[in-house]
C-alpha cells in the first residue's frame, strides 16, 4: 500500500509539472478551493445606467455580435490550466494531458475570471419608469416604500425621502462610513436632480440640456473617463446613459435608430472598461431602469408585463463570482450590494438584499 501511495504521489507530481510546463499560470489551479475571490484593502464602486433597454432587442443584438462590450461583460474567461491527480483513475488523465500538451496547451475555463455575474430576468420594479427605479436603485428599496405610485405630475424628491421618510441612501451611507470618500453623478436626464441630494454628492454634473440627447450621453461617458482616469477616482461614481430610452419614445423598439442607439451605448461602455482596465479595485454594476410595452411597440413602458418589467444586469469586480448567473435579482438590490462590498451596515429602511455571487472585500483600513 505505501508503495502505491508512493507511485501515485510521483504520478500527481509528474502530471502537475506537465501542467505548469504547458501553461505557466496554472500553478494555483493545483488547488481544492479554486474558485476563490482576491481580498481588498479598499474600493470603488461605478453603477452604470442604461435607461429603458428592451431585453429581447438585447439578447438579438448581442447573438448578433454587435455588442462586443455587453458581450464581454458576459462570456469572457480567464483560462487557467488545471489538473486534479487524487486518485488511480486520473492516472490516464496525466498521460492524456501529455499528448495534448504535444499539440497545443491544454485549458479549462476555470471559474475565476476578468469579468462577472449577468442576467436579463433581473427586475424593476412598478410603476416601471425611470424616477421610481433609480430612486428604487439608490435606496435600496421599492418604489411604493418611498411613495412613488402610478405616473404622477410631480414625485417625491430627495428631502421628503430623507427627512420625512428616514430613508437613506448609498450616497449618504458612503459619505457617513467611508472616510476621506468622494462620491459623483454624471447625468444629462435633469429629473434625476430629484433624487440626488447635493449634500453627499461630492461632484454633481450634468449635461447641458440644449444638446441633443446622444450628445449629453457623449458628455457623459467622457466626464466619467476622466473621472476613473484621475489621481483620485470617486468612491462611488453613477452614470446614467439616457439616449435608449429617448429613441424608444420616439421610434419604439422596431425602429433602427432604437438598435443604434443600443450599439452607441456598447461603445460608450466600452470606454468606461477602458479607463476600468487599471483598477484592481472597482466593482462595475450596469443596469437598466425599466423594459418596454409590447402593446405599443415599445414606445411606452408603463405596463406590468416581462417586457416590461425584466431588465439586465451586469456585475463585474475582482469579488464578483465569475460566469454565473444571480437569481432573483431587483433594481432596488443595488445598493445593499454596495453596501456589502465596503462593508457598510445596511440600514433597516432597505427593503434590498446583496446581489448573489456578489461577496464582500476587505473592510477598509480605519483611519480614525
Amino acid at each position: 500500500m505505501a508503495a502505491l501511495k508512493s507511485a501515485l504521489g510521483r504520478v500527481a507530481s509528474f502530471g502537475k509539472s506537465i501542467i505548469e510546463n504547458a501553461n505557466p499560470f496554472a500553478t494555483r489551479a493545483f488547488s481544492s478551493q479554486f474558485a476563490v475571490s482576491p481580498r481588498l484593502t479598499s474600493h470603488h464602486i461605478v453603477i452604470l445606467g442604461l435607461d429603458g433597454v428592451h431585453t429581447d432587442v438585447l439578447q438579438r443584438l448581442m447573438k448578433a455580435g454587435r455588442l462586443p462590450a455587453l458581450t464581454r461583460l458576459r462570456y469572457r474567461r480567464e483560462h487557467v490550466a488545471i489538473c486534479y491527480v487524487v486518485n488511480s483513475s486520473s492516472v490516464l488523465f496525466a498521460f492524456f494531458l501529455r499528448f495534448r500538451c504535444l499539440m497545443r496547451p491544454y485549458r479549462h475555463p476555470c471559474v475565476r475570471s476578468k469579468e462577472g455575474t449577468f442576467t436579463m430576468r433581473a427586475k424593476c420594479n412598478y410603476p416601471s419608469i425611470s424616477e421610481p427605479n433609480w430612486a428604487a436603485c439608490i435606496y435600496g428599496t421599492d418604489p411604493q416604500s418611498l411613495e412613488f405610485y402610478d405616473v404622477l405630475e410631480t414625485y417625491p424628491a430627495f428631502d421628503h425621502l430623507e427627512e420625512k421618510l428616514q430613508f437613506e441612501s448609498i450616497f449618504s451611507l458612503v459619505k457617513t462610513y467611508v472616510p476621506h470618500s468622494t462620491t459623483a453623478a454624471v447625468y444629462g436626464w435633469d429629473l434625476l436632480r430629484d433624487i440626488l441630494n447635493p449634500r453627499f454628492v461630492d461632484m454633481d454634473l450634468a449635461a447641458d440640456l440644449k444638446l441633443s440627447h446622444f450628445d449629453r450621453d457623449e458628455w457623459v461617458v467622457q466626464q466619467t473617463v476622466d473621472l476613473l482616469q484621475s489621481d483620485d477616482p470617486p468612491t462611488l461614481l453613477f452614470a446614467h446613459i439616457d439616449n435608449i430610452d429617448e429613441e424608444g419614445h420616439e421610434v419604439g423598439i422596431l425602429g433602427q435608430r432604437y438598435e443604434d442607439a443600443i450599439i452607441s451605448a456598447d461603445a460608450q461602455v466600452q470606454r468606461v472598461l477602458d479607463a476600468l482596465a487599471h483598477h484592481t479595485h472597482t466593482t462595475l454594476f450596469v443596469v437598466s431602469d425599466h423594459g418596454r410595452a409590447r402593446r405599443t411597440d415599445g414606445r411606452d413602458h408603463n405596463e406590468f408585463s416581462p417586457e416590461a418589467i425584466n431588465i439586465p444586469l451586469w456585475v463585474s469586480g475582482p469579488t464578483v463570482q465569475a460566469g454565473t448567473e444571480p437569481l432573483h435579482a431587483n433594481i432596488m438590490d443595488i445598493a445593499p450590494s454596495v453596501l456589502q462590498l465596503l462593508h457598510i451596515p445596511q440600514p433597516w429602511c432597505m427593503r434590498g438584499r446583496p446581489i448573489q455571487h456578489v461577496h464582500a472585500t476587505q473592510p477598509h483600513p480605519q483611519t480614525h
